[in-house]
């Protein structure tokens, strides 16, 4: 979230007229356009190269939103036979230093309500697919933008695909749910309401290196609840808040993490992950 990026904090920083028009178009976006951390943020955050918009830009258009497919997700996908399934253990392969306050019952594995607290894999994956459904909670407080069940899955550790309620919550779109986050929004807004199961279904190939230099950027396809939202978009290094951040040489496998954000709203919920270790693609 662009606020935790913030230590200094100035809210007479001015706004570009592109930013305020969207503020005046879509209302509910105002409270995030006008906070102090992101006008003080505004002037600094960077832009890649050749790149139109700046990290979290909130004059970035906003995804069209696609209603899913009603079965999509209703109910846990049973895991192929060569998948890992990382909750049938419950914690047991999970590792994490305030893993304690997460906790697993029922089938769900629940975050714990603590502001970026991460939990890892025990094992290392590179290229996976991988599937995982979630649900973002309805409490009574809903506030807009990042403090809406916030999580994440971050795949070696390094690379986020974003977990947000997006529905009817407007954000900066690369940090909405299906977002690389800070880099790359979702081809559509495919949420569900708060409280309903959702899922997302993707394939990552790990980054390639050789000779300590970058050869091939990790790529991701993701499908959200049934829809595509990314098309094996290439990562443009490791994701960050507020940040455009260069790739550096890395082993060929790392644990996922999880995220827990410790949102108002409420804890994230998890009732299916499961992993399938992908073959090198042919050359």
């Amino acid at each position: 979230m662009l606020a935790c990026a913030q230590s200094a904090i100035a809210a007479d920083k001015p706004i570009r007229p592109d930013i305020l028009a969207v503020r005046a178009q879509h209302p509910g976006l105002a409270a995030q356009i006008d906070s102090p951390a992101y006008r003080e943020a505004i002037p600094n955050l960077p832009r890649r190269p050749h790149a139109r918009w700046t990290v979290h830009d909130f004059a970035r258009p906003q995804p069209p939103i696609v209603t899913p497919p009603a079965a999509a997700c209703a109910e846990p996908l049973a895991a192929p036979s060569d998948a890992i399934d990382l909750l049938a253990g419950g914690l047991k392969d999970w590792t994490g230093e305030r893993i304690a306050d997460w906790t697993f019952a029922g089938g769900i594995l629940q975050s714990g309500g603590k502001a970026l607290n991460m939990i890892a894999t025990r094992a290392a994956f590179g290229d996976i697919q991988l599937h995982i459904r979630f649900r973002t909670p309805d409490g009574p407080d809903k506030p807009y933008g990042q403090h809406r069940g916030n999580s994440g899955v971050l795949f070696m550790g390094l690379y986020e695909l974003q977990i947000l309620d997006s529905f009817d919550n407007p954000t900066y779109p690369d940090g909405m749910a299906a977002a690389i986050y800070g880099q790359t929004p979702p081809r559509a807004n495919a949420a569900r309401p708060p409280g309903q199961w959702q899922c997302y279904d993707a394939v990552f190939r790990a980054p390639r290196f050789s000779g300590g230099k970058l050869r091939s950027p990790a790529r991701i396809t993701v499908f959200w609840n049934g829809v595509l939202v990314q098309d094996a978009q290439p990562i443009f290094g490791p994701t960050a808040a507020a940040a455009i951040l260069p790739y550096k040489p890395h082993a060929a496998q790392a644990p996922l993490l999880l995220q827990d954000h410790g949102d108002p709203t409420g804890r994230v919920a998890f009732s299916s992950l499961w992993v399938r270790r992908l073959k090198p693609e042919p050359k």
